[in-house]
């Protein structure tokens, strides 16, 4: 986007640099199985998580005549980073299902009860990428703005929940100020056969030049994150049966290069290297175990009052 049409050529260059190295919001290692909600984990964010999907599936139950606390519920957890995604493709990922056919200790003795709750947590994170600008004149440009980034789109592959479980994100990185006058002659531009970091950073600064530049690293880029999240609840069926099985669901995403640029003179020249990206994903299992058989006949008519107030429940939106 142009909001000033001064600049002689904007091109963008089609260069795969090594994208540096990043700390991820979302520990793969940390995630787990047959876990009670209210325990804590080894990760203070996926605590949040657990904790998040065990309030909105209480807040579900909150009309059955015994609601069910945090502490009735177990979780299992799967995480996946997909590293240095080039904006302007597409793809697709999966992440595992829910798999009912399990009990919950290893002699057998207690058994998973079907799916009763499903979050989403989709985090885009910038991870390369760079907008410059370079002056060729002899005056100074007194403001320039430069901004790079991806929008990005994920949605599920299955038709029945399409419309259900989709996100858009849309981070960026800006960068504002001026230009002394050209330095180092005319057509200083960017060079279509450089692929070398060093030559790139070369060509990126200078007093006559303004860059912005995507580097996780500084925290000032590492907060340009969006992180979204799908929540369901027990009246959600369709989608609470995509979720379960034995194989794996799936992810379809697209995304495109986002910029902006303005400046006031029209002896600048720009040049950009699209933005690569990762996606980290991650899916929280809610879940309950079968009662006791002595306790079941105590149950029998609770269960049965339960899920004739939910067949007469209107279907809850997804938040």
């Amino acid at each position: 986007m142009l909001k000033h049409a001064f600049v002689l050529g904007f091109v963008v260059v089609g260069v795969m640099l090594a994208a540096p190295c990043h700390a991820q919001l979302i520990d793969e290692s940390a995630d787990v199985l047959y876990h009670p909600s209210g325990d804590p984990t080894t990760e203070q964010i996926l605590d949040q998580q657990i904790q998040g999907a065990s309030g909105i599936l209480s807040g579900a139950h909150a009309g059955d005549p015994v609601p069910p606390q945090p502490d009735d519920f177990f979780v299992d957890t799967h995480t996946r980073v997909f590293e240095n995604l080039l904006t302007g493709k597409s793809g697709i990922f999966a992440l595992d299902q829910f798999n009912p056919n399990r009990t919950l200790n290893n002699d057998g003795t207690t058994a998973i009860t079907q799916l009763q709750g499903v979050l989403l947590y989709f985090t885009v994170q910038l991870k390369s990428g760079r907008q410059v600008f370079d002056n060729e004149s002899d005056k100074e440009v007194s403001q320039a703005v430069l901004e790079i980034g991806a929008n990005v789109n994920v949605w599920s592959k299955n038709s029945d929940i399409a419309s259900s479980v989709n996100f858009f994100a849309s981070p960026t990185v800006r960068k504002s100020g001026s230009l002394e006058p050209n330095v180092n002659g005319p057509n200083n531009g960017f060079p279509s056969d450089m692929t070398d970091l060093t030559e790139v950073e070369a060509h990126s600064t200078g007093l006559d030049k303004l860059a912005v530049i995507i580097d996780p690293s500084d925290p000032n880029t590492a907060a340009d994150i969006n992180e979204i999240h799908v929540d369901t609840n027990p009246s959600s069926s369709d989608l609470l049966a995509a979720f379960s099985g034995t194989g794996q669901v799936e992810f379809e995403y697209n995304s495109s290069l986002n910029t902006y640029h303005q400046v006031n003179s029209q002896g600048v020249i720009g040049w950009t290297i699209q933005p690569t990206y990762d996606i980290e994903a991650r899916v929280v299992y809610l879940y309950s175990a079968v009662p006791e058989p002595a306790t079941m006949s105590l149950l029998t008519i609770g269960v049965f009052s339960v899920l004739a107030r939910r067949r007469r429940k209107k279907r809850m939106p997804l938040g």
